[in-house]
């Protein structure tokens, strides 16, 4: 804890670029940044508690600068892997799909 806050910051390697949270409520460190696997750094994440229940909640730094192909192949690669890694893509893999309907134009004759 620093100045009253919870921090957490996953050191980036050498060279990279990383991201912060901090909170004033008690988080608990969360392994998202660590699941994404690529540039795991420029993502992180705690969980909060509240009266509703837990929070997650994600901070990324988004890479966005250098329009040049390699960075650009880098940066497609960083977003593809957090997408994947995503809470709301977690729910939509495991959720049973709904049933395929189709709707039919009234029978007339």
């Amino acid at each position: 804890m620093a100045a009253g806050c919870h921090v957490t910051f996953p050191v980036p390697a050498p060279g990279e670029y990383g991201v912060m949270i901090t909170s004033r409520v008690q988080a608990r460190a969360d392994s998202f940044g660590d699941t994404v696997g690529y540039l795991p750094s420029r993502a992180a994440a705690v969980t909060l508690p509240s009266p509703a229940g837990p929070i997650q909640i994600i901070g990324a730094y988004v890479p966005s600068r250098d329009a040049g192909l390699e960075m650009t192949e880098r940066k497609k690669k960083w977003l593809a892997a957090c997408r994947a890694r995503s809470p709301r893509a977690s729910r939509a893999q495991s959720a049973p799909s709904a049933p395929q309907t189709q709707e039919r134009p009234p029978n007339d004759g």
